[in-house]
């Protein structure tokens, strides 16, 4: 059965998750939001492959689903935002041939945008998956980055991949994916290269069994003591860091990607 990403050709025509895709692809993914990060540093405004390209926001909390038909007519690209896991490859089977759609982020179940943008900042930093050891801190269970991260990661190589947080916050399944799963900080950050935190979300958390967000807070926040476990050149990544520039580039590198993709 054919990736519901890929078009007969194997080529990539939509972006809907990093799960399936190969270390080939995640690789030319990176490679080219790298050259665009290095276009905008230059002063580079345009990208030819995008020039003359309708890019649409279809964000399904603030717009009925009877519009993904107008949508489709007028968009060559179509950025997708849903709090329905599974939408965008619903949408994706809605639109005609010439359509890509791109998934901003869909429920709890993949974040592909986010995902490549961490890839890309572990690679610019670290340079090499193959001896790192990942962690990454937070609600595992309900986030649709973790699971975009966790795919991404094993793909690339990683030595070790990491989850740490509540019991109430891990999904099962974690082995079969080669992760690793911890409940304690100090033991998860062990000798980690990388500590990817996630952002603490008390309404997707509600009945998790959670005692209160400063007890969580306290238990999984990144203090100087848990930092100090992992390597002394441990690279962090924060969710709530501003890197809209970088969001951009992976953008519009899987935008360019998608648009080489023959109906």
């Amino acid at each position: 059965m054919r990736h519901p990403q890929l078009n007969s050709r194997g080529e990539l025509t939509h972006l809907i998750t990093t799960e399936g895709l190969s270390r080939v692809m995640l690789t030319r993914l990176l490679d080219t939001a790298e050259m665009f990060l290095s276009q905008a540093d230059a002063g580079c405004e345009k990208v030819s492959a995008l020039h003359g390209k309708r890019v649409l926001t279809f964000d399904t909390d603030h717009a009925p689903l009877s519009d993904i038909h107008r949508l489709a007519r007028e968009a060559d690209i179509l950025m997708v935002k849903s709090s329905v896991s599974g939408l965008p490859y619903w949408v994706a089977q809605q639109v005609g041939p010439r359509v890509h759609v791109m998934n901003e982020r869909d429920g709890c179940h993949a974040a592909p945008i986010d995902a490549l943008m961490d890839m890309l900042t572990i690679r610019q930093v670290k340079k090499d998956f193959s001896n790192l050891t990942v962690a990454i801190v937070g609600d595992i269970l309900h986030s649709p980055v973790a699971r975009s991260n966790i795919h991404a990661l094993t793909t690339l190589g990683t030595a070790q991949v990491r989850v740490v947080g509540p019991l109430t916050l891990l999904p099962e399944g974690l082995a079969q994916l080669g992760v690793q799963a911890f409940t304690e900080m100090k033991q998860g950050l062990g000798e980690a290269d990388v500590i990817i935190m996630l952002g603490f979300e008390p309404d997707e958390m509600r009945g998790a069994e959670l005692p209160s967000e400063n007890e969580y807070l306290q238990c999984y926040g990144l203090t100087a003591i848990n930092l100090a476990c992992a390597q002394s050149a441990c690279l962090v990544i924060h969710r709530q860091e501003s890197r809209e520039v970088l969001r951009l580039a992976v953008q519009q590198a899987a935008m360019s990607i998608v648009a080489e993709a023959k109906s």
